[in-house]
């Protein structure tokens, strides 16, 4: 049995691997090839990157002939579940004798291995557009964070890689973060789905109680039931934005006839926040994220300097500036460059008093408009996601809406928050709560 193979084969810690049970059910429908797709959600830290690829490691010498492609987001994340597989191969000397290109300390030999029974392993990136992905196929792909691979190139690529052998197995795994492609597979009757929560890792000893009771006290709701519960969400009640709203603005494609272009700077405060830039394109309606730009421990000179060379590029309509602190000064030097400039001061007063409770809660509701209403498109960007989910949603005694910034200053929302400011266009924004 399987369970015997790992622990004769593979060690950890110089004694044998022993792996859980999760983790045989992961392992063997892909060793025994019970199915031919299939899709993992895994708390994270549950050893699934681990398991994967010793599980490649046997498939390659089972099935002589093989070809196993390993695809991760970024080709760093690729070398993870490679560098598990060249460590183990090390575990024994049976192990080692069946590698046909056995210098594995070569960049190439990091990036494909093959054996004596011409079984190959290889691992590729699915960034960007992945054109090392085109034309080739593969009789076991693995996609590792499948969640964060595009759906463009899953469509165009990963799924092409799958028609030269009828047999081909595909095995995507990963957090379950968006509501892409590989929430549509998980919803799909053709795949075998295998679900890996923390409660499994507890009772296996892999994590603690305590510990997964301490990340659930320091993440939000939804963050822990991602990465822990492993189950996909879209939003809590107190949420301002959705998943399902993010996901579509990822994959708009919108083009303008006629554009203009505007700029929000959220000005570094403190130690650790980020000086952060967004610049749209608009045509007055739609909005377009053209460029993210990001720096630490910025002075007013660094920034004013940035944003000098910004506008002799793109001319902006306008720049509206976190006014609050040292963003004052940078609001100061932009007149003095007759730039037209917004400052902008979250605590002030809204413009529709009877409905929101402050300036920021009432243009975080606009931008909220602009997602509902398919309005908006933004670019993969961790960071400004995870910020944007993290708003919440608070009705306060006097019946206004009030928005309530997460403990860690949301930088790159604010800065998007503030690129779609206008004073005339506020006001009128809608007031469905969900």
């Amino acid at each position: 049995m399987l369970k015997y193979l790992f622990p004769l084969l593979f060690k950890i810690n110089n004694r044998p691997f022993k792996p859980y049970f999760y983790q045989l059910k992961i392992a063997e429908p892909i060793y025994y090839k019970k199915h031919k797709r299939i899709i993992i959600t895994a708390t994270t830290r549950a050893g699934k990157t681990l398991i994967l690829a010793l599980t490649s490691i046997l498939y390659a010498l089972k099935y002589p002939n093989s070809r196993i492609l390993i695809i991760a987001p970024t080709y760093d994340q690729a070398k993870i579940m490679m560098n598990y597989i060249i460590q183990h191969l090390f575990d024994n000397d049976f192990l080692l004798s069946q590698i046909a290109n056995r210098d594995l300390r070569t960049e190439v030999s990091k990036q494909k291995i093959t054996f004596n029974n011409m079984s190959t392993i290889e691992i590729f990136s699915a960034q960007g557009e992945a054109e090392r992905l085109m034309g080739i196929g593969g009789d076991l792909i693995i996609v590792d964070e499948s969640a964060l691979v595009s759906d463009e190139v899953f469509r165009t690529r990963i799924l092409r890689m799958l028609g030269d052998n009828p047999d081909s197995i595909l095995i995507e795994i990963g957090n379950p973060i968006h509501l892409n492609h590989f929430y549509e597979h998980w919803n799909d009757k053709n795949f075998y789905k295998i679900h890996i929560s923390w409660q499994d890792c507890v009772r296996e000893g892999r994590l603690t109680k305590e510990f997964v009771e301490e990340q659930k006290r320091n993440l939000t709701e939804w963050e822990f039931k991602m990465l822990y519960d492993a189950e996909f969400v879209d939003v809590g009640e107190e949420n301002i934005f959705r998943v399902s709203w993010i996901e579509r603005a990822k994959n708009n494609n919108f083009i303008f006839d006629k554009k203009e272009y505007i700029c929000g700077v959220d000005v570094a405060r403190y130690g650790k926040d980020e000086t952060v830039i967004t610049i749209l394109s608009t045509d007055g309606e739609r909005y377009k994220i053209e460029k993210i730009i990001n720096f630490t421990k910025s002075d007013i000179t660094t920034i004013c300097g940035t944003l000098i060379n910004l506008n002799k590029q793109y001319n902006f309509k306008h720049i509206v500036v976190d006014d609050v602190g040292i963003g004052a000064g940078v609001t100061d030097f932009l007149r003095e460059q007759n730039i037209n400039v917004y400052p902008f001061n979250a605590g002030s007063k809204p413009y529709n008093p009877q409905r929101f409770d402050n300036l920021k809660s009432e243009t975080v509701w606009r931008l909220k408009d602009l997602f509902e209403n398919n309005l908006i498109q933004i670019m993969e960007n961790k960071k400004l996601i995870l910020q944007l989910l993290a708003w919440k949603l608070k009705i306060t005694s006097l019946g206004k809406i009030k928005i309530v910034d997460p403990d860690d200053s949301p930088d790159y929302a604010d800065s998007l928050m503030l690129a779609i400011y206008e004073p005339k266009k506020l006001g009128i924004a809608s007031f469905s709560i969900f």
